[in-house]
């Protein structure tokens, strides 16, 4: 979690972003090592309903870049899709977790340390969906 200084866990500061929900966020090359341990913050609360992640899949914009590099490998708003639905590859598990409680209209910042690099996340919770088999609709 990121402290009242802008510091993760892992002792690393979150790369700089600019951009408001609902904007293209433009995210800053990450300073020094990359952090060791995943890490999430919460840039911007939204004002609608609670993700429940035991009943709901949220549905997301998200830009993904390189810590080292700062290359994007995923942008929802450059790719044309307008809303996805949360991955489930182990990242996508990861940021479920972080999630988990956000209201629609959050925006989140999230370290995921891989190899010798670390994925820096940017996701707009922009809905949700029933997760199939909730009982929800």
């Amino acid at each position: 979690m990121r402290d009242a200084h802008g510091v993760s866990d892992a002792g690393k500061a979150f790369p700089l972003v600019t951009g408001k929900f609902g904007q293209r966020p433009q995210i800053a090359k990450g300073v020094g090592s990359p952090p060791r341990n995943p890490a999430f913050v919460v840039l911007e609360e939204g004002g609608g309903a609670s993700v429940r992640n035991a009943e709901e899949i949220p549905v997301i914009r998200y830009v993904r870049t390189d810590w080292v590099t700062g290359t994007v490998s995923h942008d929802s708003w450059a790719s044309g899709v307008s809303d996805e639905p949360l991955p489930t590859d182990p990242v996508g598990a990861f940021l479920s977790a972080d999630l988990d409680n956000l209201r629609v209209g959050s925006r989140l910042e999230a370290l995921v340390p891989y190899a010798t690099t670390a994925a820096v996340f940017v996701v707009d919770v922009v809905g949700v969906q029933p997760r199939p088999g909730s009982g929800h609709s």
